[in-house]
């Protein structure tokens, strides 16, 4: 089962959200403490959303962090799954049922759509058995 940690929650799992962030949002090394520090004060202060999956132990199977931005003209809300990561490999299924708990969360939000990007080949084809559609694809060339 999938639960929103609360703010007050966030330090006890501290060390496991820095390490999905690490692993799912490729950040580079130089830039990753003031990454770290501006995801940790927007936990804290509910402006970005900590998700947790625990087994019947209460071992951590997978957690992901999303945040709700708002068009600045449309004012429409977008929720956005900036990152996730799993410690054990799930079937579609569960995490179907994640994503169904997430919509109810952004509905109740007001959210008129759920986003994600990912290059991992394993997300994406979940997002897409989940019921999203790809909308674009983003290329670069580092100088």
């Amino acid at each position: 089962m999938i639960i929103k940690l609360l703010s007050s929650q966030i330090p006890q799992f501290w060390e496991s959200i820095k390490l999905c962030v690490k692993e799912a949002d490729e950040i580079d090394d130089k830039d990753l403490a003031p990454y770290l520090n501006e995801l940790l004060q927007c936990l804290e202060s509910d402006k970005a959303q900590c998700w947790v999956r625990m087994d019947d132990k209460r071992t951590l199977i997978a957690l992901f962090v999303t945040r709700i931005n708002t068009d600045r003209l449309s004012g429409t809300k977008t929720l956005v799954i900036q990152c996730a990561y799993s410690w054990q490999m799930t079937n579609v299924g569960i995490w179907q049922e994640d994503a169904e708990l997430v919509r109810k969360f952004a509905k109740q939000e007001g959210i008129s759509k759920i986003e994600f990007s990912s290059r991992n080949k394993a997300v994406q084809r979940v997002g897409l058995q989940s019921g999203f559609v790809e909308k674009t694809r983003v290329y670069e060339m580092r100088l």
